[in-house]
């Protein structure tokens, strides 16, 4: 059996990570969708997404990778992202206290601080998801 060339498997990896980042931009496009409407037709300055557990066709989806994926790109745009259970909390309202937010969060505050951080945003359960058929 012959050793792979080294440049053909980090091509082979480069090309399967291009397609997951693909099916991951799939849920990223619905997000920004979801994003643009509650900003436009609604007072909310946040969104409560529910990250799908499948993607028909995509058989490679992974749904904990692609949460990671979510935050990681939402994060780097200076929104408050905070994440439970397959939704994504996406907060892009008052900066100062989405920054005092994350710097708490990103010290490790126990978890019973977080609760009562999340009693700040009561109305983040009720949001409504409506899916086009």
């Amino acid at each position: 059996m012959e050793i792979p060339d080294v440049y053909y498997l980090q091509n082979e990896k480069y090309i399967k990570d291009k397609a997951k980042r693909g099916i991951f931009d799939i849920v990223l496009n619905k997000c920004i969708n979801d994003i643009h409407y509650t900003n436009k037709f609604t007072d909310k300055t946040f969104i409560l997404f529910e990250v799908p557990n499948i993607i028909i066709g995509h058989n490679q989806y992974d749904k904990k990778s692609c949460i990671s994926y979510l935050i990681d790109v939402f994060k780097r745009k200076n929104y408050f992202v905070d994440s439970k259970d397959g939704y994504i909390y996406i907060d892009w309202g008052n900066l100062k206290s989405k920054n005092k937010m994350n710097r708490m969060i990103n010290s490790n505050i126990n978890s019973q601080t977080l609760n009562l951080l999340k009693k700040k945003y009561p109305n983040a359960s009720k949001v409504v998801f409506e899916y086009e058929n």
